[in-house]
């Protein structure tokens, strides 16, 4: 089955806590060979309108 989950994240600050959520995501999309399809930039439709 696929999936997808969506964020926006705007108005970031830097610092160590979003290194340790970043990698918290890629521990969680690993197991099932989960990946982004769109990862920062600007976004582009890839599928539906």
């Amino acid at each position: 089955m696929t999936a997808y989950a969506v964020a926006h994240m705007r108005q970031l600050t830097p610092g160590p806590w979003i290194v340790e959520y970043l990698e918290k995501i890629d521990a969680t999309l690993a197991p099932f060979g989960g990946r982004f399809v769109v990862h920062g930039g600007d976004v582009e439709v890839v599928e539906n309108s």
